[in-house]
């Protein structure tokens, strides 16, 4: 994978949404009628940024490192604005500029995801 720049962290993220890590299963099913279920201590973790009212250099910014990371190819670390938590690997899920109003105020919805 290619070296890409981390997140830009920087820009002031209006909501911040981390839905449950999803686990991958896997389910063992017996001829007694017994059943194991593995479930794995690592999956997909999510994180759905909005941007609100953003300026055309700060869109531009994310929109030129979603550039440099080719969409969904390349991972870059991201720092969680929350808890300082850095998460490496993570790649975009997609990225949504928003129709808006005044040209001078953006919305962005992005979404990346990592593997942990």
């Amino acid at each position: 994978m290619a070296n890409v720049s981390a997140y830009p962290h920087t820009i002031g993220v209006a909501k911040l949404v981390k839905p449950p890590m999803e686990y991958p299963q896997v389910r063992y099913e017996y001829d007694d009628g017994g059943v194991d279920v593995n479930v794995s201590p690592c999956g997909l973790q999510r994180f759905i940024l909005t941007y609100e009212g953003l300026s055309s250099t700060d869109a531009q910014t994310i929109l030129d490192h979603y550039d440099e990371a080719k969409g969904k190819t390349h991972t870059f670390d991201f720092t969680n604005p929350r808890d300082s938590v850095l998460y490496s690997g993570v790649s975009y899920e997609s990225l949504d500029v928003q129709d808006h109003v005044k040209s001078w105020s953006l919305n962005l919805n992005v979404v990346l995801r990592v593997y942990v």
